[in-house]
């Protein structure tokens, strides 16, 4: 290793736990890149130590309540006591840590806004932040969110958003143009690595899918944002398709009770790892994102909408947030969020009639042409260029459509 490696040090509320997790798996991927690109990269991650090879991870709240399995964001949507006093406590922490690692690296990233943003602030050194989705959604909720806002804007040598819809919401907090070199650029995607034998074995104990059943996959939190209850009524009285649901959250007993009152065939298998998750996508007939608003949070990006269009799968999704930048054009089929007529009627366009394969296959294809480009393959060079600042003002390649980066801009969205 150089010595003049440049030193990242990553500030991060999710980050996985263990090889298998799926949990900011997003963050371990980007930061793995960079490593391997020839940096020395530190992780201070909320709960996690674990460490893909190549970097060094460390826990700032490891006993922290907010950042259990349910996760922060469904948690800080209940104003109790406790989590106030959990969410302060973490701010509280990351920034200790901030101030703690001062000049002893040459760039700090925050992944998440709030709270890592102003811990990488505190740390000095070229600040980068990524916004997410539900950090956004805090800064619009919080009293002295524009604040906030305005102090990591004129702080950061470059803010990055996930999704055109995300930059701007940031810039409406705000209240006036950005003045940090922006980007709207995505988060990638790790090329595909099937394990049938595993996924097999973690549904062994679910019925089986009988010949001519049609096989409706979803991948997410088990919480309100992601609108299951809607694909649950759209799906009601459908005993030719039966519907996996992969993950985990508070909302798993009463989807059971819902989906069984409706007569909605259900398979709960919990949290897939990576390679169970790709086998499972790979069983599909339709992939299906019902997700909605909720107050001010919604969709940034969303990974489980690409992973379903990199698999080559025939989509269905709530147009809100991001998702419209993240899904292909004239191939996945949008919906307006909460209504359920439409889900159903697009779930018919691919379930339906005896052209219903070739409309399968064919929206399959358009998606994994389009969700191609988003492999870490094509954006990591872009995402160097963004951390080391290579790009200056100019055009970054990332894979088919180049993403500007101009102070105080970000009309410019990935496409």
């Amino acid at each position: 290793m150089s010595a003049a490696a440049p030193r990242i040090r990553c500030f991060t509320t999710s980050f996985p736990e263990h090889p298998t997790d799926p949990a900011g798996r997003f963050v371990a991927e980007w930061a793995a890149g960079l490593a391997a690109s020839g940096a020395v990269v530190s992780v201070e991650a909320a709960r996690s130590t674990w460490a893909p090879a190549g970097l060094t991870t460390r826990a700032w709240s490891p006993s922290n309540p907010l950042f259990g399995a349910e996760g922060a964001p469904d948690r800080l949507a209940r104003p109790r006591v406790e989590t106030m006093l959990a969410a302060l406590s973490a701010g509280a922490r990351v920034l200790g840590r901030g101030v703690a690692t001062r000049s002893t690296h040459t760039l700090a990233v925050g992944h998440w806004l709030v709270p890592c943003g102003p811990a990488a602030l505190a740390a000095g050194g070229r600040v980068v932040l990524y916004a997410h989705g539900s950090d956004v959604a805090l800064l619009e909720a919080l009293p002295g969110g524009r604040v906030l806002a305005r102090a990591l804007d004129v702080g950061a040598a470059h803010l990055n958003f996930v999704s055109a819809d995300l930059a701007r919401r940031f810039e409406s907090v705000l209240g006036r143009p950005l003045r940090a070199q922006t980007s709207v650029l995505p988060m990638g995607l790790a090329d595909s690595a099937p394990d049938p034998a595993a996924l097999a074995a973690r549904l062994a104990a679910w019925p089986s899918i009988a010949p001519g059943a049609r096989h409706v996959v979803t991948v997410g939190r088990l919480v309100p944002l992601k609108g299951l209850d809607v694909l649950a009524r759209a799906l009601a009285g459908r005993r030719d398709v039966v519907w996996t649901v992969a993950g985990e959250g508070p909302e798993r007993a009463t989807l059971t009770a819902l989906c069984a009152s409706l007569g909605v065939p259900l398979r709960l298998p919990g949290i897939l790892s990576p390679s169970e998750r790709d086998a499972l996508l790979r069983t599909a007939d339709v992939f299906v994102l019902p997700t909605r608003p909720i107050g001010h949070r919604s969709e940034g990006t969303p990974v489980s909408l690409l992973e379903a269009q990199l698999a080559g799968l025939a989509c269905v999704a709530s147009d809100v947030g991001g998702v419209r930048d993240a899904a292909a054009p004239d191939a996945v089929a949008l919906v307006p969020p909460g209504d359920v007529d439409a889900l159903r009627s697009a779930l018919a366009r691919f379930l339906d009639g005896p052209d219903a394969p070739a409309r399968r296959a064919e929206a399959g294809r358009a998606a994994a042409g389009f969700a191609d480009r988003y492999r870490w393959a094509r954006l990591l060079p872009a995402h160097r260029a963004i951390v080391f600042g290579e790009a200056g003002g100019q055009a970054i390649d990332a894979g088919d459509t180049p993403t500007r980066l101009r102070p105080g801009d970000t009309s410019s969205a990935w496409r």
